[in-house]
């Protein structure tokens, strides 16, 4: 698979962990729970001097070549590994993403991250350009995306437009729909998984966790895998015969915390989440907030139920609420470029203005033809 036309964005797939933005810098994504890093503004092209190529002996670093891409600079660290932006031949910039060691557990997700990345292609969700599986130091790569994850909006922990959250719902849902198409669950949706580009598309990130017919599971004994408090019931007893509702309460729960700023059920262990949802009814966001809409609660309660078979059985039914939504509320959701206008209000602080957006890709070096 080749490196794909140039980018002008930045993604991660990971959960990079993380850190203060200082001068020069811009947050990444990552899930809200897990401390990391920031984004540098790359260097200028290193002129006539050839890059040394890493052997894959060990860890890969900047200023390194691994196969074709030059690794620019560490935009992305997380409990599997590292995400460098990178320059390709053809001096197009790219994200490259590889494991922090050679584990075999974290080299098989890396695996079932690209492999499944091969198979979707969706504008909903990240584009694998190209993958090296076989090297000695595998490597992924994505498109690069300018924008935040949901869990580094300007505002998120505080109550988000119910207008938007449906909005950007209904994008991750149509992405689920499509990864369903080849039986593919996700296991991980949550807002640290949810990018929002600054032009307003939606991207659904990381597939490292992805549950996928005639692909041999991750989990083993003990493991629970994927992040507690988005988890539905069934994913937390480590149920093997999830499907598309385990994915459709991930969400619910995704929407809650937005509309909310809360989490839905008490942080914690599995054993403290698992006992919240057996002793207490699923939270209403509008016993938090009594100005969100009566369908908005009716559609977020129905995907967060319990048992799932009073859960959306599919993702045309959840796609088909949320849009009926979002027609009562406003014509604009019915085009593309109206509902990018309204989600793009989503990196607006409550001043109004785009905090944060300190590097873009006008920042970036042009391409070095030598």
């Amino acid at each position: 698979m080749g490196t794909g036309s140039s980018q002008d964005h930045w993604a991660v797939g990971d959960d990079p962990r993380k850190a203060k933005p200082g001068k020069g810098e811009v947050p990444v994504g990552g899930g809200e729970d897990v401390p990391g890093s920031t984004l540098d503004a790359p260097p200028a092209p290193a002129g006539q001097h050839e890059a040394p190529v890493n052997d894959g002996s060990r860890e890969p670093q900047p200023g390194e070549k691994l196969g074709k891409y030059l690794l620019v600079s560490e935009i992305g660290k997380g409990g599997m590994g590292r995400v460098f932006l990178a320059r390709a031949r053809r001096g197009e910039y790219v994200a490259v993403k590889t494991v922090k060691d050679r584990r075999e557990r974290l080299i098989h997700r890396l695996e079932r991250e690209g492999q499944l990345g091969m198979a979707l292609h969706h504008h909903n969700i990240i584009q694998l350009l190209d993958a090296d599986l076989t090297a000695r130091w595998p490597y992924i790569v994505f498109e690069l995306l300018d924008g935040r994850v949901a869990s580094k909006l300007p505002r998120f922990g505080r109550p988000l437009p119910a207008l938007q959250v449906m909005l950007l719902a209904s994008e991750v849902a149509q992405a689920l729909r499509h990864a369903t198409k080849i039986g593919v669950i996700h296991r991980d949706v949550k807002p640290g998984n949810i990018f929002l580009t600054f032009d307003g598309r939606v991207k659904l990130l990381d597939l490292g966790l992805a549950w996928a017919r005639g692909v041999a599971p991750l989990t083993h004994q003990g493991d629970v895998l994927g992040t507690v408090s988005y988890m539905a019931p069934e994913q937390l007893q480590q149920r093997r015969d999830l499907d598309v509702r385990a994915d459709v309460y991930s969400l619910g729960a995704t929407c809650f915390r937005l509309l909310t700023g809360r989490l839905p059920w008490p942080k914690g262990n599995v054993t403290t989440v698992l006992h919240a949802m057996a002793t207490s009814p699923v939270p209403q966001v509008r016993q938090y907030e009594p100005r969100i809409p009566t369908a908005v609660n009716a559609i977020v309660t129905k995907m967060m139920a319990i048992e799932r078979k009073h859960r959306y059985a599919d993702y045309d039914s959840l796609i088909q609420e949320l849009e009926r939504f979002l027609r009562f509320q406003t014509e604009l959701t019915q085009f593309p470029e109206d509902r990018a206008f309204l989600l793009r209000q989503l990196h607006m602080t409550e001043a109004g203005f785009n905090d944060g957006r300190i590097i873009s890709s006008d920042d970036l070096p042009g391409p070095s033809h030598a």
